[in-house]
């Protein structure tokens, strides 16, 4: 009775140290880096870093050394990784691309996929547009006065007027696509057969 007691504290007392070590902090440099993702590629054991400001993805390694992994020069200026995904099944790195719109250019997202033993590019494949403007000052600007607008509870006063009240749409209930009444009683009568 006491041998299997003994065999299962030997084996908290040998197990318990390696699973209870400090956290690690891995610090690392790297010039005009802004990191916006990373994941960890359990095959070469080490992380992989998009930034937010440059369209290279870099390597860090668990004793903090970085290496640039690559750099798509056929990505549009300006675009940064700001997703990414490994798919281990296929061998490859999914990310996603983001280019921000500006006066000039329109706004880009994409999904590239590299393959992760020579980083070759395997696709390029566009993404829908967001339903908001890329910039957060620009959406949250939009979104304050889309709130104030629609508003039925902001304060009336006489120079300003209601953009909901005014309208025919208002005072109208939806009216369902199929106006067959249901009651309760009905359900449980076809439930139980009755």
């Amino acid at each position: 009775m006491f041998k299997p007691i003994l065999v299962f504290l030997a084996f908290i007392v040998l197990v318990g140290p390696t699973t209870c070590r400090k956290r690690h902090v891995i610090n690392f440099r790297w010039h005009n880096l802004y990191p916006e993702s990373f994941i960890w590629d359990p095959k070469s054991e080490h992380f992989v870093v998009g930034s937010l400001r440059q369209q290279t993805l870099i390597s860090v390694f668990d004793a903090g050394v970085t290496s640039s992994l690559l750099s798509d020069a056929s990505l549009p200026s300006n675009s940064s990784f700001l997703g990414l995904a490994l798919d281990l099944r296929h061998h490859r790195l999914l990310a996603v691309v983001h280019r921000p719109s500006t006066l000039t250019t329109p706004a880009f997202n994409a999904l590239a996929s590299y393959h992760l033993s020579t980083f070759d590019q395997l696709f390029l494949t566009p993404l829908p547009p967001p339903p908001f403007p890329s910039p957060p000052s620009q959406m949250t600007s939009q979104l304050t006065s889309l709130e104030t607008l629609t508003s039925p509870t902001r304060p009336m006063t006489p120079s300003t007027k209601s953009t909901l009240k005014g309208r025919p749409q208002f005072y109208q209930n939806p009216k369902p696509s199929n106006p067959i009444p249901w009651k309760f009683g009905d359900s449980l009568r076809r439930f139980w057969g009755g």
